[in-house]
Parts: C-alpha cells; structure tokens; sequence
C-alpha cells in the first residue's frame, strides 16, 4: 500500500513539469540562450594563456587571460597592425582578431595564439580583402595539392597581376607578411612609376616540375628560364630586351636573341596541347618587340637588320603567313633607312625618353 502511495506522489509531481506551459518556457529560455551565444568562426587557444586585450597591440590592456583550450568566436576583424611574439621557440608574426568569449565578452587577441594559427582563408582575407583573397587561397591550396606546373604559372601570373594593381592599399608590414606567404611571387619597387609590382618566381615550380610525369612542365620551366636568365623571375623585360634606365626599356634585337628564342618556341609546340597560352604569350612578346611603332633598339642598324634577315630564312613554321609578311615589311622598312634614328642606342645616344 505504501509503495502504491509513493508511486502516484511521483507521478503527481512530474505531470506539471510536462504541462503545454512548462514545455513553452523551457523553449523560450534555450531560444534566449541561443540568441545570446556568441557568433563566428570558433577559435581554440593553443598556447598556455592568450591576453585578450583591449586594443590590438601588445602594450594594451588585458581585460583577462584566456587559458589553453578556450573556445572563443571570431567577429570578422582584423588589425591592420602586425606583431611579432615568440611562441613555443618560434617568432611569429600575425595580426590581432577581435573575438568574443562564451560568455560575451570582447576583446583582441594575437592571432598566433590559436591552433594552427590564423586559418589560411583568414590570413589571406585579412591582408588582401574578400575580393582578391579567394584567388590567393586557391593559387596556395593548388601549391601545396597536385596542380601541374602550366596551371600554377597561370594562376602565379593572374595573382601578380592583382595584387600589383591593389598594392597601393596595403602598407609594409602587409607586404612582408604577403611575399613570405607567397614565396613564389616577389615584390619589386618599379622606381620610374614610384609603386611597388609583382613578379612570378618561376624557380618556385621546379620541385611541381620534378615530380610531374609530363614533360610539358619541364619544357615550359626551360622557356621562362631562358626568358629571364639572370634570376627566373618574371619581370617586365624578357632576355630580348634591355632596361639601361628605369623606364627605359630597348629592343636587344640583332644579337640573335629572337631568333634563338622563336627556335626554342618551335622545339616545344609538340606540347601546344597543354602549354598552347603560354607559347602564344612568348611568341607574341617576341614579335611585338621586333614589329611595335617606336621601339628603340639597342644595336646597330646593320646588326638588326642581319638578324631579321635570318628569321625570314629560317621560316619558323610557329610564325603564322601574317606575321612572316609583317617581319617582311619590317625588313623594308630597315634596309629603307626609316628607322635609323631609333637605333645604336648603346653607343650613348640621348634617349627620347628623356628629350
């Protein structure tokens, strides 16, 4: 009988706790919770202890610490301002996040303080922006998975191109941290336009070349290592031309350098199936630089005009009827005399340039 007592106590107890209103209060109360839990990507602290502070910069000051393990939650911003810590015997140089703990504060911590670091997507977005930080990550995601060489000088080459047009936004500190994430591509200050320009460091692909089984690759490396010798860095100038001054820019056109290079263009057409584009690009450089209205040559009048004779009679079998008619006029044109004062410019000639 006592045992029936205590059973329909207990059932009088819990009935009220299941009721329509009980049930509506506790869903109210877990949607309160979930609208107060803090939103964005979740950090985990990996070092000791992580300052979060209240500016971003390491003399500010510490609202708390936050031991190993926290789960804090990124809110989007990023410091302009980069610095340097050593953590676990390595310097590391990161910018500050603006995060929020489970419990609702906010604060800035550095972001080398999380595991792995600041995820590569979010370094890239916090030096280059949403616009240009897609590009970077998928050109370093294909570095570092099974891309072929043709594809990462392409996208090498788009990627320069971009950041040399957005680099007026980015200050020094952002530069540094960019090239040492992007080791294939380098920075280089263009004196006479007073801005800085990127560049493809084609040496970066060798061990991509290496380890492809098509020889495509290694036949392309071979072509921009013969186009930029000196250090196999793309720069404006290919080994045909000169820069004596900055800015000024001549044809090396009667040294055999053109008709040297359109030969090596033709010795790897057999893989115009996968470097068609990049074949194309060279050999238009080329052509431009011996066909262009007032280009500056260099050598000699003679010199020149010796070395174009021996393209024609060659006959490159890459260069099109139109472009073979085109060197045709050219040569006209040279032995006509009616482009004598664009040569010789070796001998000390004052450049128009500067006239």
């Amino acid at each position: 009988m006592m045992k029936r007592l205590i059973y329909l106590l207990l059932i009088t107890l819990v009935l009220p706790c299941c009721s329509p209103e009980a049930e509506q209060a506790i869903d109210k109360e877990q949607a309160q919770k979930s609208k107060e839990a803090p939103v964005g990507q979740a950090l985990r602290v990996h070092i000791t202890q992580a300052p979060l502070q209240d500016q971003p910069r390491l003399q500010a000051k510490v609202l708390t610490n936050l031991p190993k393990g926290t789960i804090v939650y990124w809110q989007g911003d990023v410091s302009d301002q980069y610095s340097k810590l050593e953590i676990e015997g390595r310097e590391v140089e990161q910018p500050w996040l603006l995060v929020k703990t489970d419990k609702g504060q906010e604060g800035w911590v550095f972001a080398g303080a999380f595991e792995q670091g600041l995820p590569l997507e979010l370094q890239m977005e916090a030096l280059l922006g949403r616009s240009l930080a897609p590009l970077a990550t998928a050109f370093r995601k294909a570095i570092d998975g099974k891309a072929r060489v043709p594809e990462l000088c392409r996208q090498a080459q788009q990627l320069a191109t971009e950041l040399s047009l957005q680099e007026q936004g980015r200050n020094a500190a952002q530069s540094s941290q960019l090239a040492r994430m992007l080791p294939e591509l380098r920075p280089t200050w263009l004196e006479a336009e007073q801005r800085q320009q990127w560049f493809v460091d084609y040496r970066a692909f060798l061990a991509k070349a290496q380890q492809s089984p098509s020889r495509a690759d290694d036949a392309l490396l071979q072509l921009y290592f013969m186009a930029y010798p000196v250090d196999s860095i793309g720069y404006i100038c290919g080994d045909w031309q000169i820069e004596a001054a900055p800015g000024q820019v001549y044809s090396l056109l009667g040294r055999g350098r053109h008709l040297a290079f359109l030969q090596a263009l033709e010795e790897r057409s057999t893989y115009r199936d996968e470097i068609g584009p990049e074949l194309d690009g060279l050999r238009g450089r080329l052509l431009n630089d011996i066909l262009e209205k007032g280009v500056l040559y260099w050598e000699t009048q003679q010199a020149a005009t010796a070395e174009v004779q021996q393209i024609l009679q060659a006959e490159p079998p890459l260069l099109t009827p139109g472009e073979q008619g085109r060197i045709r006029e050219r040569l006209l044109q040279l032995q006509a005399d009616s482009l004598a004062p664009n040569f010789n410019y070796r001998a000390g000639k004052l450049s128009p340039l500067n006239e």
